[in-house]
């Protein structure tokens, strides 16, 4: 499996939400992306100096997978052919998420390929530093698309 198996059935699961989303259903998913990366942010504990508890890894995943997954609506909704950008790697995790709330707070004002990649990259940069290889990223985003499926066939 690899990112590109992600996006096709994340293609899926919004086909399963909506044929055309409005832009109430838009609004409500730029609010919710900036909620997932706080709900991420949370989970890899990066700010709390004050905590001794490490990371649970599936909880990091499963938020991390949240996170890509209304990434990826975003490029389906622009309609943008998937590839992953090279990028720099940048080991600062605090900075990363600060940039992931200035990229998600421009995106609400402004809905751009650029922007998305650039939330999309920072995303896998910071699960890079997280020690998260591309495989536990992409089955984690797999389960989580297919749990989202079964939910909606559930009336969740």
């Amino acid at each position: 499996m690899n990112w590109n198996d992600v996006y096709k059935e994340n293609i899926k699961l919004d086909k399963m939400f909506y044929d055309t989303p409005s832009i109430d259903i838009i609004n409500k998913n730029k609010l919710e992306l900036l909620v997932e990366f706080s709900e991420f942010a949370n989970e890899t504990k990066c700010f709390k100096y004050w905590s001794s508890k490490t990371p649970n890894k599936e909880m990091m995943l499963e938020e991390l997978a949240d996170c890509f997954i209304m990434t990826l609506s975003f490029f389906n909704y622009l309609k943008l052919d998937f590839d992953i950008d090279k990028f720099e790697l940048d080991k600062d995790n605090i900075n990363l998420f600060f940039k992931l709330y200035k990229l998600g707070v421009s995106f609400i004002d402004k809905e751009s390929d650029i922007i998305i990649k650039d939330i999309f990259n920072t995303l896998l940069n910071i699960g890079y530093n997280l020690d998260l290889s591309d495989n536990d990223m992409i089955t984690s985003c797999l389960n989580k698309i297919n749990k989202n499926k079964l939910r909606i066939k559930d009336g969740y």
